[in-house]
């Protein structure tokens, strides 16, 4: 009696612990959540990026037809030394 006692003494004791396989596991799943987390996070920044370059080419083609309707035609270069040159050109 006092063995089978001792037996299930130590089985509750040693199922009370993580064994390797389940700790591997884990770290397996943790990753692949990272993994997915990852790759959707650089699709939402390439997207914000492509918004903010489409409000971007907006707000100019705005800020020029606001230019064209005050001074009947739009923005040159002419008057601009080498140095401020806003366009500049391509070897």
């Amino acid at each position: 009696m006092q063995k089978l006692m001792q037996k299930i003494a130590y089985s509750k004791q040693s199922s009370s612990a993580f064994t390797i396989v389940e700790l591997l596991i884990v770290i397996v799943i943790i990753g692949i959540l990272a993994a997915i987390t990852l790759v959707s996070y650089t699709g939402i920044a390439s997207r914000a990026n492509i918004a903010t370059i489409q409000s971007d080419l907006s707000n100019a083609s705005k800020k020029l037809s606001m230019y064209y309707a005050t001074y009947g035609s739009y923005p040159t270069t002419t008057g601009l030394s080498s140095s401020t040159n806003w366009c500049p050109t391509l070897p």
